[in-house]
């Protein structure tokens, strides 16, 4: 009987340890809606205009950081002010994000050596040890182009 219990209170305490860590990649379709769009498992891209932000992670290697990567960068080094603007029915990404942004940043932290845990350094790092390609695209006479 106590085993039984203590198992219980054991899987209790992993459920809800598990159900702590946000789903980045539900997060940012949630917030992104259309303008995220996903090709496949090793790429995501954010298209809100005409241009895309295009985040890549190299084949044999782990894609669990890469939505975290793009919700970072999307966070804190996009130069789209699609980001911080938004219609005036909808709350901006960088203002909605903001709730998820802390917890994001902290589990991502161990990728930036250094003392201060600065939003560019884990970047740099993330980028650097998952092997992370940004590019820029765009639609051009119906033709999507990378630069």
């Amino acid at each position: 009987m106590k085993i039984a219990l203590a198992g219980i209170v054991f899987l209790g305490c992993s459920a809800s340890t598990f159900a702590a860590e946000p789903d980045v990649k539900s997060i940012l379709k949630r917030l992104l809606g259309p303008s995220l769009e996903l090709p496949s498992a090793r790429e995501v891209r954010y298209c809100p205009d005409n241009t895309c932000d295009i985040y890549r992670i190299a084949k044999g290697t782990a894609t669990g950081d890469l939505y975290a990567f793009v919700f970072l960068h999307l966070y804190h080094e996009s130069g789209y002010a699609y980001l911080s603007q938004a219609p005036a029915s909808q709350v901006p990404f960088r203002v909605a994000a903001a709730d998820s942004e802390g917890e994001i940043r902290k589990r991502a932290e161990h990728y930036c050596k250094e003392v201060t845990k600065s939003p560019s350094c884990i970047l740099s790092g993330m980028r650097k040890e998952l092997r992370i390609s940004l590019k820029m695209g765009r639609f051009d006479e119906g033709k999507f182009v990378e630069d």
